[in-house]
């Protein structure tokens, strides 16, 4: 794993007094809101790829230490902390990452912002003429807690099945790439999800035309009577799509906007 961009529960009341007595810079644990996964059937190279977001609660005490579900087969890319719009600013962290039964874990340091992001590159999709077909077996290897999943395709796919079904109609973006948003779960530990995704591209030429996308929603955004997500160009490969804001970190809700 390099530095350079492509793009657990909260300890108990006693301990954080403790630390807060004392003074002592330490690293916090502290509880999950949200996962956010994209999964990107062909990604950069011919391969699948997948931007793995973890939200962590508004209250979380900084620096933390977070553990993000990744599955096996699965190789980091970049592992960080999103902080801004600005793609440049956000500050790169060393993982670890642990083989576990069924998957991985990716864990790292977030010492400015409440939001983690690893990017990683997954097994290569199947294709049969113009027919693609892809799938991800995706298992919690971290806490229980709601996890938005969405599939990026690339423009011209046609065809499209996918399950489990997504929820409402895809969004588009100006270079004709779609995003389905699967509904909301949690996971158990150790539970698995399995992602499939087929279509047809007809005739076109794929990534060369595409720029990937990244999940925004999170629990601080979900819109009434249903799930709201945000399609960004990718923050580390392709800028070249304008992409809406996202403030820095503070200490007052913590919210990614669009």
């Amino acid at each position: 794993m390099t530095g350079k961009k492509m793009r657990l529960m909260r300890g108990t009341t006693v301990v954080l007094l403790a630390m807060l007595m004392f003074a002592v810079p330490a690293v916090a644990q502290a509880r999950v809101l949200e996962y956010q996964l994209q999964y990107i059937p062909v990604g950069v190279g011919g391969v699948s790829q997948m931007i793995v977001n973890v939200i962590m609660a508004p209250d979380t005490v900084l620096p933390v230490t977070v553990r993000v579900p990744l599955p096996a087969g699965a190789t980091v890319v970049w592992s960080g902390e999103i902080v801004g719009e600005d793609p440049a600013l956000d500050p790169y962290r060393e993982a670890t990452v642990t083989a576990t039964e069924g998957g991985q874990i990716v864990e790292f340091v977030l010492s400015e912002a409440r939001v983690g992001q690893v990017e990683a590159d997954y097994v290569a999709p199947t294709r049969s003429g113009t027919d693609v077909s892809a799938s991800l077996h995706w298992v919690n290897t971290g806490e229980a807690a709601p996890l938005l999943v969405s599939v990026r395709l690339e423009s011209g796919a046609s065809g499209v099945a996918i399950s489990p079904k997504p929820t409402g109609d895809p969004l588009t973006n100006e270079a004709g790439e779609t995003l389905y948003a699967l509904e909301s779960l949690t996971l158990a530990p150790g539970d698995a999800l399995d992602v499939k995704v087929s279509y047809d591209l007809g005739g076109s030429n794929g990534m060369d035309v595409t720029v990937p996308l990244i999940i925004v929603g999170s629990l601080l955004v979900v819109a009434i009577g249903g799930l709201t997500v945000a399609m960004r160009r990718d923050r580390r490969r392709r800028p070249t799509l304008d992409a809406p804001e996202v403030p820095a970190d503070t200490d007052e809700g913590d919210e990614l906007t669009f």
